[in-house]
């Protein structure tokens, strides 16, 4: 995983916690095997997406482009 991504998935870890993010199987698995935009969408279907605003835009941009670019 680059950075970037790992960036947005520390960020995500940070607001949530690491014992919700565990909880997140899904997700987990699409980093693991490279499926970002399926990643991306599982966060946006998240409470944490509706909690963040700005901030969840700019993460899921990050994971699913691998840019620091919106």
């Amino acid at each position: 995983m680059d950075c970037v991504r790992k960036a947005a998935l520390v960020d995500f870890d940070y607001n949530v916690g690491l014992g919700t993010l565990k909880t997140f199987k899904n997700t987990l698995r699409f980093f693991e095997c490279g499926d970002y935009k399926q990643a991306a969408e599982n966060m946006r279907k998240s409470k944490w997406f509706g909690q963040v605003k700005r901030r969840g835009v700019k993460n899921l941009c990050m994971v699913e482009s691998g840019s620091l670019r919106l």
